[in-house]
């Protein structure tokens, strides 16, 4: 082979090896990347659900000392889910799909059970079916508590 023929195959896998290389390098890249995003949407959501959690838990000692629902509480809890409305769509990078739709169904079980509150809390009518309504939002919204936490710990 003549000197030319080495060079031009030196100079043919030397551009392999780069691409190659490339590649490799950008595969890489993006995995690390992706379990950077994955890992602060686990805790982000984590955030999100212990703020829930406290909220409940408020909503709770609230309706055991006074009797009453404060619609404010709704109103922070539907407020309170922004994080999971604005990471929604990158939830596909939990790979557990079990976990991905019990936050989806978590999630929408909240938004459910605080849209059935309206019109019904924050009463101070002494009727046996507002006490009625406000003990079953309140039965329903620590039940959600519980969820949250289970989902909390599961995502940590």
């Amino acid at each position: 082979m003549s000197d030319l023929t080495l060079v031009a195959i030196g100079a043919i896998l030397g551009a392999i090896l780069a691409i190659v290389g490339g590649y490799v390098g950008d595969e890489v890249r993006a995995w690390r990347e992706r379990g950077r995003e994955r890992k602060s949407i686990k805790i982000c959501l984590s955030d999100e659900l212990h703020d829930i959690e406290t909220t409940i838990g408020s909503m709770h000692q609230v309706w055991e000392s006074a009797q009453l629902f404060h619609p404010s509480y709704v109103t922070d809890l539907i407020g309170g889910t922004s994080s999971y409305d604005t990471l929604r769509p990158r939830l596909f990078l939990i790979k557990d799909q079990k976990l991905r739709k019990e936050i989806g169904d978590f999630y929408k079980k909240l938004k459910d059970t605080a849209r059935k509150t309206e019109g019904k809390i924050g009463t101070l009518a002494q009727t046996q079916e507002a006490a009625a309504d406000q003990s079953g939002f309140d039965s329903s919204f620590q039940t959600l508590a519980g969820e949250a936490k289970t989902l909390r710990e599961k995502l940590e």
